[in-house]
């Protein structure tokens, strides 16, 4: 039911396999229409008997999602890996991309399959996760943390900041401080 690939499955009555589906269908049709004594319990036994049918009709296209989900994991992890050791230096797509041997077109396909969000918002994010931290712990300037959390500018940093925490940096720190 999750797969995004199966979100229809053309029924051609051309295996004794396909046939029985089919034949589960009408059969469902027929007890939803007629609703005889009990007529729950049959739904219940045909559709599971029909799911059955489903599952199997569809184990490769299955198995080469679980695949795709696979590579897709192992991609994420190198690229979360290198955003988190390296989200204070200047990276952008490219670079999060090599991480993964891939291009910067596959690794956008790879965030939103994965995060729903593109890498470089996932950067600029947890970039302002990591100088939140660093306003809470540290007494550091406001200027030091953006520039050590990879923002080129105070103005873009506070921006952002006030973008994802709805209060400017200095706000940020008096709020948790007290």
């Amino acid at each position: 039911l999750r797969s995004k690939s199966l979100s229809v499955v053309h029924l051609k009555p051309d295996t004794a396999h396909r046939i029985r589906m089919i034949d589960h269908i009408l059969q469902l049709t027929e007890l939803l229409r007629d609703e005889p004594e009990g007529y729950e319990l049959a739904v219940r036994e045909v559709m599971s008997r029909f799911f059955l049918l489903l599952r199997k009709e569809t184990e490769e296209v299955r198995a080469a999602e679980q695949k795709g989900n696979e590579r897709d994991l192992d991609r994420m992890k190198q690229m979360l890996q290198f955003i988190y050791a390296h989200y204070g230096e200047p990276i952008g797509l490219d670079e999060i991309a090599g991480a993964a041997g891939i291009s910067p077109r596959e690794c956008t396909r790879c965030f939103h399959r994965a995060i729903d969000r593109p890498p470089v918002r996932f950067l600029i994010e947890y970039r302002a996760q990591m100088a939140a931290m660093m306003l809470e712990r540290t007494g550091d300037s406001i200027s030091s943390i953006a520039e050590r959390c990879g923002f080129l500018s105070d103005s873009y940093f506070g921006k952002i900041f006030k973008e994802i925490y709805r209060c400017t940096p200095r706000e940020y720190r008096k709020a948790h401080r007290e």
